[in-house]
């Protein structure tokens, strides 16, 4: 087989224009088929981060004041595709005002309930516990506080007598979240906590606290509403239809989810068509030529079976031609790609906020489309050089 690729080599240096135009045609295929896929990652798939990096984008939000009992609220918890829900309150009980001690000025802001797994919360953010609490920067920084401190929440009600009532709770901040995590004058809570401030303003006593009033035990079960959140961007429309399903009224992103999916699909599609119909002519155009190139070397090649070449010889003489083919033309293509995207980032990442490269390839990417395209000529090459091996020695004695 050495000899055979030594013949191979030298084929080359003489047929260097088939070996280009073939390495070119190559390229003409691969490169558009690069630029496109490097177009899906670069656009659509800051699309897909952008609404990722989202919480929002999975939040199912439920509109209006009406009750939703124990048993809703487990059969919505079993709802496929849910990735996060607990109980809420309304906006009004949601309202408080925070204090970093006594002596400080009141700073308004709300209160949400929390627990592991919250979409809100950082990777690795510890859900607060019982009288513990996460602030959101702008809450922080308008109390002056930070990590590890110690703040008061407050709020006030009349009692059936006519006085006012207040509740005040003691809180610890075990983290701040960033705003792009927590928007706004936000304290995340444990639930515990958060139901303390729901029992306090429908008018029961809160013996946690200190604050007497109705009997907690005559406090009829249910939730106001509830935090739900799709477990990922496919499962937001089902999960929204789902809810409306179940007679509950909300909004959710569903719409601008699923266009953005229906985009990464339509091109994950169309690229496959482009790539099939594209590989498909290039593959008739490639077999074509290097079986007129090999038809040019038959005497040749029965030449060098004569003089003691066997069918492997003739077989790596075809290869090397192949191999060297899809080098060339793989490299072209990654040539022209590289060009083409530098050209489109600097004309167009400035207009997609936020994105990064408007066209760029993945390793893996680069890697597929290196050793696809050049396994398939090499396949290819592969089909014609069996042919090579029924080359009896006679043929070059016939012939003379």
């Amino acid at each position: 087989m050495i000899v055979g690729a030594g013949l191979g080599l030298r084929a080359i240096q003489r047929d260097r224009t088939m070996v280009v135009f073939t390495a070119v045609a190559l390229a003409a295929v691969l490169g558009p088929l690069l630029v496109l896929l490097g177009l899906k990652n670069g656009v659509v798939g800051a699309l897909l981060q952008t609404l990722r990096n989202d919480p929002r984008s999975l939040e199912i939000v439920f509109r209006g004041q009406s009750t939703i009992t124990p048993a809703q609220y487990a059969t919505i918890a079993a709802v496929p595709g849910v990735g996060f829900v607990m109980p809420d309150i309304g906006s009004i009980t949601a309202s408080a005002r925070f204090a970093a001690d006594e002596r400080s000025p009141l700073v308004s802001g709300q209160a949400w309930p929390t627990a592991a797994g919250d979409p809100l919360l950082p990777e690795g953010t510890p859900s607060p516990g019982l009288d513990e609490a996460i602030l959101s920067a702008a809450l922080a920084r308008r109390l002056g506080v930070e990590a590890g401190a110690r703040i008061l929440v407050l709020r006030e009600r009349q009692s059936e007598a006519g006085a006012e009532d207040r509740l005040v709770i003691p809180l610890r901040i075990v983290s701040v979240a960033p705003g792009s995590a927590v928007a706004g004058e936000r304290a995340l809570l444990a639930w515990e906590t958060i139901d303390a401030l729901q029992a306090f303003i429908d008018g029961y006593a809160v013996p946690r606290y200190g604050v007497g009033g109705r009997d907690p035990a005559e406090r009829p079960p249910g939730y106001v509403r509830i935090r739900l959140y799709a477990s990922d961007l496919e499962a937001v429309g089902p999960l929204t239809a789902s809810m409306e399903a179940m007679d509950f009224a909300v909004t959710s992103r569903a719409d601008e989810v699923s266009g953005v999916l229906k985009l990464d699909r339509d091109l994950a599609t169309l690229f496959t068509l482009i790539a099939s119909i594209g590989a498909s002519g290039y593959l008739v155009s490639f077999w074509a030529s290097l079986s007129a190139s090999l038809a040019q070397r038959r005497r040749e090649l029965s030449l060098v079976r004569l003089m003691g070449g066997s069918g492997g010889d003739l077989v790596a003489f075809a290869l090397v031609q192949g191999i060297a083919i899809a080098i060339a033309g793989v490299a072209l293509a990654f040539s022209i790609f590289g060009v083409l995207a530098l050209l489109i980032n600097l004309r167009f990442t400035v207009e997609i906020a936020g994105a990064g490269p408007a066209c760029f390839l993945t390793g893996l990417d680069v890697l597929v489309a290196a050793a696809g395209s050049t396994l398939v000529v090499v396949l290819v090459t592969a089909g014609l050089a069996r042919f090579l091996v029924k080359i009896a020695p006679s043929e070059v004695l016939h012939e003379a």
